[in-house]
């Protein structure tokens, strides 16, 4: 919702249009301030700049006043206005919630807008105002109300949004999903007035939405525009009219592109809107009786305080070449800046940033500016500062020094979890997606694409079997992910046909809720390793604590039966989390080889996303990279896990996937190292679960080098985890810096690695898994229910049977993560 609803920090390009009452202007939010533009020239001139991100302006009827958002960093959203005649600007809140869509009624008497009020959820509201200042209490318009429906990738929580006012000033059109069964929300119609107003709705657009319909009444007031991906069957967002009882709809623009923030001209005639259909969003005109469309390019920015320019080349300084890398960039007052042609970014862990592909100029404040600027994790961050003048071009050349070069050791990085969807502001290319991977550093971009997801344009770009772009570094994969609402998301590459083929309905974003529970993924995993793929359960736990006891199973819930089949060759970390570990060792402790691979479960084209490789696996493919390398190196088990560290292991000469055989029980010789741009906390060797040494790291503590002797008395496996702390992750996109190994097996006199606590664990949780499924309401008949509980029970029997052949006897293992 981040992405979709809230406006963009620090946008680049224009955002959120709004025309003024005479129609000489357009109000936009870009680089964090608000603009008038002149839609002949495109001409931009700054309105209202300051400490905060200003943004969807709305001009008052007798165009006096600009109401706005001001964004204070990402802790609130608050509501402020401008005189447009003084140039004076006041907060209209300043609480601890969230206020964004603000629109003036009709006769400029009231401001509705969407809070996120009473209890965080969010409401429609409406508030009386005059010269600039409010008059009377706020009014809610719509209440809490919970649906009781698990809605596929929305909240059972209902909300309301996106008010627009209808010319008589007494009913407003919002967004809003109560009573609908998927989705952020139909348009409906309301009384702009009462407690609940949606208790007399009238429902003039159903279908599923992404909080990105805004609907806006023509000022005759005879119809709406809307923004509409039909449901997310259509491959973009595009702009569409209705009467104003919801009948005849017609259809605007047809670009293969986003089309969002439609905002009717005075006179009716023209819609502004922002479209990406040259990558990142610009502000463009369409003549609503023609259809013709013109861009508004910026054509000068004339700024209300003194400015520099800021010209930036980022090199590799091991080939004094420029490279491709992330800009972390604060300037002299404390915001963030982005250049016009680069993409503002807000990382999962909260910081501002953008991707360049070596150089570029940005335009800043006068003062101090503070730059962090990073390439993956075999590059050390850089920070430099740098003093802007007004009116003069500052120079800077960063060079990024290397910490390691992997490639020439045989590994390849990639992320397992990277999509681009439709909707979001940058236009989802894989071109684009592959500039991201350079930045990052990242070098097989593995894209699953989603079987339910109309709206990702995967006819021209599949083809059977393994694809990858004619580039050799960065390169992408394509395969395909499953998402069904319950057993966890999992994914396949290398297949020669589409998983969808295994379908009679859809399942997911655009299924009534609730569908049925088969085909199981076990269903799916068989036909996909049938037809030659490797599987993984992707983005399958999080956190710190045991799945089992502290999340329902977590998101991968048919996990453990499904690996206990044979049919999942890798587990996938999309955050750091030693929660994971819990299931994970369980496996291994009963020899059930599934390989740890990260892939971050990025969306590269929102403004509020994880980046691209901040959890990614490192393969050792031996040679030159490729797809087959990778996933091969894979399915081996010869991998490492990393949001940052460099780490590797070897036992007796061994690396990861390998086996060490012993005829009977002795010592082993354990070599390794770790590396890493930010300090680290802790090293660990584990056994079978177990810590058994820890590895003392150097004075700065960013790497370590060491040898050591352990002795083994039975079958199991090794592994090396290395993780920092939380207030030390910066510049990492990650919770905390994590990376681990896969496991080295350990054969002594050729018994197999067993533990009953282990299978009896798993027992546990394929009983809790069938009671859960058992409570599902969408099971079609009782003959599928029977088939999936079957395979439950083969997975039982194949748990009891380990179980049995353990040996030594049970042993209490350790449940900490």
């Amino acid at each position: 919702m981040h992405s979709y609803h809230f406006p963009p920090v620090a946008n680049s390009t224009p955002w959120a249009p709004a025309w003024s009452p005479d129609g000489r202007w357009i109000a936009v939010s870009m680089h964090g301030s608000l603009w008038r533009v002149d839609p002949a020239t495109g001409a931009a001139t700054e309105l209202v700049t300051g400490p905060k991100y200003y943004s969807t302006p709305d001009w008052s009827p007798d165009g006096k006043w600009l109401v706005y958002t001001a964004d204070d960093g990402g802790k609130t959203i608050q509501l402020e206005i401008l005189n447009l005649e003084s140039g004076e600007t006041r907060a209209l809140t300043s609480d601890d919630q969230n206020y964004v869509d603000p629109r003036f009624s009709p006769d400029g008497t009231k401001i509705a807008y969407t809070a996120s009020k009473p209890a965080g959820w969010f409401n429609v509201f409406i508030r009386p105002i005059a010269a600039g200042a409010w008059t009377g209490d706020e009014v809610q318009t719509t209440r809490d109300s919970n649906s009781g429906i698990d809605r596929p990738y929305f909240t059972a929580q209902d909300m309301s949004i996106e008010p627009a006012w209808l010319r008589n000033g007494r009913e407003l059109l919002i967004l809003a999903n109560r009573g609908a069964k998927g989705g952020s929300g139909n348009v409906v119609r309301i009384p702009a007035a009462g407690f609940d107003s949606l208790a007399t709705r009238a429902v003039l657009l159903e279908e599923q939405t992404l909080y990105q319909t805004r609907p806006e009444v023509s000022p005759d007031g005879s119809r709406f525009v809307f923004v509409s991906a039909r449901g997310g069957r259509a491959p973009w967002n595009n702009l569409y009219t209705r009467a104003m009882d919801g009948s005849d709809e017609r259809r605007l623009t047809s670009d293969s592109a986003d089309a969002f923030n439609p905002r009717w001209s005075p006179d009716g005639r023209s819609i502004a809107f922002l479209s990406n259909a040259r990558g990142l969003p610009h502000l463009a005109i369409i003549d609503v009786a023609s259809g013709r469309v013109r861009e508004v390019v910026i054509t000068s920015r004339t700024w209300k305080r003194p400015m520099g320019t800021l010209r930036v080349r980022v090199n590799d300084a091991s080939r004094r070449q420029p490279t491709a890398a992330r800009v972390h960039l604060t300037a002299a007052d404390a915001k963030f800046y982005a250049p016009a042609s680069a993409f503002a970014r807000w990382t999962w862990a909260t910081d501002r940033a953008f991707q360049t592909t070596g150089a570029f100029e940005v335009e800043l404040p006068v003062g101090q500016v503070t730059l962090d600027v990073m390439k993956g994790f075999e590059f050390s961050p850089q920070h430099r500062t740098a003093d802007i003048r007004s009116g003069q071009v500052t120079d800077l050349d960063i060079d990024l020094p290397r910490i390691a070069s992997m490639a020439n050791d045989g590994w390849c990085s990639g992320s397992t979890g990277t999509h681009i969807h439709g909707g979001g502001p940058l236009r989802y290319d894989l071109s684009a997606l592959l500039q991201s991977a350079a930045a990052e550093d990242v070098t097989v971009v593995n894209v699953p694409f989603a079987h339910n997801d109309g709206r990702e344009p995967v006819g021209m770009l599949w083809r059977p079997g393994t694809a990858s772009s004619p580039s050799d570094r960065p390169f992408l994969v394509v395969g395909q992910e499953h998402r069904p609402p319950f057993y966890g998301h999992v994914a396949a590459f290398g297949m020669r046909a589409w998983l969808e083929t295994l379908f009679p309905v859809t399942i997911g974003y655009e299924a009534a809720y609730p569908p049925t529970l088969a085909p199981s993924n076990a269903d799916i995993l068989e036909r996909a390793r049938k037809d030659g793929a490797i599987t993984a359960y992707v983005h399958a736990f999080s956190g710190e604590a045991d799945p089992m006891s502290a999340q329902a199973l977590g998101l991968g819930k048919a996990l453990i039966p499904d690996a206990a089949l044979g049919l999942v060759d890798a587990i996938e970390w999309a955050a750091a989390g030693r929660g994971p570990f819990v299931p994970w060792y369980a496996l291994l402790n009963n020899g059930i080889r599934v390989t740890a691979i990260g892939g971050e479960d990025t969306i590269d084209n929102l403004p509020i996303m994880r980046q691209v490789g901040s959890v990614r696996t490192y393969a050792r493919c031996g040679g030159p990279a490729s797809a087959d390398a990778f996933w091969n190196s894979v399915r081996r088990g010869s991998a490492f896990v990393s949001t940052g560290p460099l780490v590797d292991l070897r036992v007796n000469d061994k690396s990861a996937g390998d086996t060490v055989h012993l005829a009977a029980a002795g010592n082993v010789t354990l070599k390794g190292w770790v590396k890493s741009v930010t300090p680290l906390q802790k090293i660990s060797v584990i056994f079978n679960g177990a810590e058994v040494a820890e590895i003392p790291l150097d004075s700065a503590r960013t790497s370590a080098a060491f040898s050591t002797t352990l002795r083994v008395t039975k079958s199991g496996w090794y592994h090396l985890r290395a993780e920092g702390s939380a207030r030390e992750r910066y510049p990492l996109d990650a919770l905390y810096a994590q990376a681990f190994t896969n496991p080295i097996w350990i054969s002594v006199g050729g018994r197999p690695v067993r533990d009953r606590a282990s299978a009896d664990y798993a027992l546990k949780w394929i009983d809790m898994l069938q009671i859960m499924a058992d409570a599902w309401p969408g099971w079609d008949s009782t003959t599928e229910k029977a088939h999936v509980f079957a395979q439950f029970d083969r997975a039982r029997a194949v748990y009891r049977r380990l179980a049995r052949e353990a040996s030594p006897p049970p042993a209490a293992p350790s449940r900490r993560p």
